[in-house]
Order: structure tokens, then C-alpha cells, then sequence
């Protein structure tokens, strides 16, 4: 495995790994069922909890951003 692969590995896994943590704590404090995670925005699921959004990452890859946009489409 590459570089450039073991890092979009380890985003992959710390995105599910967050995600995860996330929608378990919705479904907790809000009674969101997982669509209503999931049809959220980080803003709004922000706002729902009472905590301040952090900016982006700027150290994410470009590479990163469109591989992962290919993997998961919001389309």
C-alpha cells in the first residue's frame, strides 16, 4: 500500500469511526433515527447539539476530497 493509499485508509476509517460516534449520540440526545442523521448537515447536527462547527481540515489531499466524492455521490 502506498502512501497517498495508507492515508486515504486511515480517513476512511476515522470518518467512519466519527460517524459512528455521531449518529450514536443523535439517536441519543435527539431521538434521530439514522436517516434523520444522515439527511443532516454537520451544521445543522451542530446546532442541534448546542456545539460550535470546526472549519475543514486544510491538510485533507485534493485527491482525498474527489476519491471520497466518488466513493460516496450525494446524488
Amino acid at each position: 500500500m502506498t502512501g497517498g493509499a495508507k492515508q486515504d485508509a486511515a480517513n476512511r476509517q476515522c470518518f467512519s469511526d466519527n460517524a459512528l460516534a455521531l449518529a450514536g449520540l443523535a439517536g441519543r440526545n435527539l431521538g434521530w433515527r439514522p436517516d434523520d442523521f444522515w439527511q443532516a448537515t454537520p451544521v445543522e447536527l451542530c446546532a442541534m447539539l448546542g456545539l460550535t462547527p470546526r472549519k475543514p481540515d486544510s491538510n485533507i489531499a485534493e485527491d482525498t476530497i474527489n476519491s471520497l466524492l466518488k466513493e460516496f455521490p450525494d446524488g
